[in-house]
């Protein structure tokens, strides 16, 4: 059986793992994804404690891709931004949340019903089940 995190993600991605009071780390939070997403929004920014953030977005999410364990994924960046941690120890990143709808195609088995395959369709509003 498969789980919807192992095929959409959001992975949290620095460009340094060791940094000291005041030195400036670039954090991205990406969204990884097998699938299509849309109309995808951020519901909640991440609060930072213990670092004086700078906000790099220019709010066109830029796309890549990235082949994982032989699966193709879309690599979505939904947030960068430059840390400064403002104290000495381990600090945390707290997590972003999005909401969106995720494209995911359904085995075609025979329905009873013969227009499900027909309305089961991107053009008619189907085939899109929503993630929180």
């Amino acid at each position: 059986m498969w789980r919807f995190e192992d095929f959409v993600y959001i992975n949290i991605e620095l460009d340094k793992d060791t940094v000291y009071k005041g030195e400036q780390v670039i954090a991205r939070y990406n969204l990884y994804t097998l699938y299509q997403i849309s109309n995808f929004n951020i519901t909640q920014n991440p609060s930072l404690p213990g670092f004086w953030m700078r906000d790099l977005n220019d709010r066109s999410y830029p796309q890549t891709q990235k082949v994982i364990n032989g699966s193709r994924f879309r690599v979505v960046e939904l947030k960068r931004v430059a840390l400064f941690p403002q104290k000495s120890g381990n600090l945390s990143l707290d997590e972003i949340e999005i909401e969106g709808y995720v494209k995911v195609k359904r085995s075609r088995g025979k329905s009873a019903n013969p227009l499900e395959e027909l309305f089961d369709n991107p053009f008619f509003g189907g085939g899109f089940y929503k993630q929180e």
